[in-house]
């Protein structure tokens, strides 16, 4: 039997404006400072997208949102039906985003679509506290390690469908956050900040980031060497993305660079440490370059739209082709497949199964989802 649907929208106008310019986040200091550098806010565009699919599918939900930039204004551009509540200021932070949840939450909502990082997640959740009201949340944060989040936009859409249809249950998730100046520094912490109940999907959603163990080093050290003595070519480019498994082929280089990352190498050489997207598309403009990834653990993505190798860099450059994917065993168990937060245009491109490096000589043809 259908839910009433009735939809809370809040938008957090500042979520991913970090990622292009390689600030591995947008808390804090980081947004003003991408405000400062002009960065473009990518989350109302993310919004738009959302709503855009969220438009083609029925049942329509009622969606109440909140003033400005927080969900007003991308209703108004897309031209969706909204009731607007609140009022919203030239800078918003956390308090903004808890006014807005309880003020939604008061009006009755059945369920409250967020757009975001894990940060928007972490207020979310301290505003809830516990209280029983589905959360789907759109990816548009720098870090997105918890499980709140779809794998897209579109299917983020389609998981508040089949909620509103009645299709899949509620699950409590864990709110995980990560310490932007630790990663800064290149240093992992992630910390839990309260539950959020999120409609029960392995298929929308993104699942959790998985850490390495400590006992994978070993296969680490397998790849990175394979690539290191016989992978790299003294004349080609190679844009390196974030990851431990990535970082030990700078490593045994020679080279310690932030685990959060892109770097750029000649040969054995590193070029430029921790890039923004304006640094690689200078850097590469009519060159030939590959791309050195590793997938996420636990969710399989090997390219977000709010990082440094932004979907700019990947038009500029022979993507899909020039993709060379490294893995442990031991990660790929985790994850179902590979998978990319693209715009559809670059996603099309990217074929059906992907060969991933998993040790010395050693490939494994993983399948790409769509």
């Amino acid at each position: 039997m259908s839910r009433a649907g009735t939809l809370g929208l809040i938008v957090n106008p500042i979520a991913g404006i970090g990622g292009p310019l390689g600030l591995k986040g947008s808390d804090g200091e980081a947004a003003e400072i991408a405000k400062a550098r002009g960065a473009p806010k990518v989350a109302p565009t993310t919004c738009r997208t959302f709503l855009k699919h969220i438009t083609k599918r029925r049942p329509h939900p009622t969606i109440y949102t909140w003033a400005g930039e927080m969900g007003e204004d991308e209703c108004a551009a897309v031209g969706v039906p909204h009731t607007t509540l609140g009022t919203c200021k030239d800078t918003t932070g956390p308090q903004d985003t808890v006014e807005a949840v309880n003020r939604l939450v008061d009006t009755g909502i059945q369920l409250l679509t967020i757009i975001g990082g894990d940060g928007t997640a972490r207020d979310v959740a301290h505003a809830l506290r516990g209280r029983k009201i589905p959360v789907v949340g759109v990816p548009a944060g720098v870090k997105i390690y918890s499980t709140v989040y779809a794998n897209t936009p579109e299917d983020a859409a389609s998981l508040v469908q089949a909620y509103l249809r009645g299709d899949t249950q509620l699950q409590e998730t864990v709110v995980l956050d990560v310490d932007e100046e630790e990663l800064r520094r290149g240093n992992l912490h992630i910390t839990e900040d309260g539950t959020l109940y999120v409609p029960s999907s392995t298929r929308y959603l993104s699942g959790s980031k998985t850490p390495s163990p400590a006992w994978e080093e070993a296969s680490k050290q397998e790849v990175a060497e394979h690539v290191v003595d016989d992978l790299l070519h003294p004349d080609t480019l190679y844009l390196v993305g974030p990851g431990t498994t990535t970082k030990e082929i700078l490593r045994q280089l020679g080279h310690r660079t932030n685990l959060l990352g892109v770097d750029l190498v000649k040969g054995r050489t590193l070029l430029q440490a921790d890039m923004t997207e304006d640094q690689i598309l200078g850097a590469t403009r009519g060159k030939p370059v590959t791309l050195i990834l590793t997938p996420i653990g636990g969710q399989g993505f090997i390219l977000k739209r709010n990082q440094p190798i932004t979907q700019r860099v990947l038009r500029q450059t022979r993507f899909p082709a020039n993709l060379l994917l490294l893995a442990t065993p031991h990660k790929l168990a985790t994850i179902p497949g590979l998978k990319a937060d693209l715009d559809p245009d670059l996603t099309e491109k990217i074929p059906k199964y992907l060969r991933v490096v998993v040790g010395r000589d050693t490939q494994r043809v993983v399948r790409f989802l769509r």
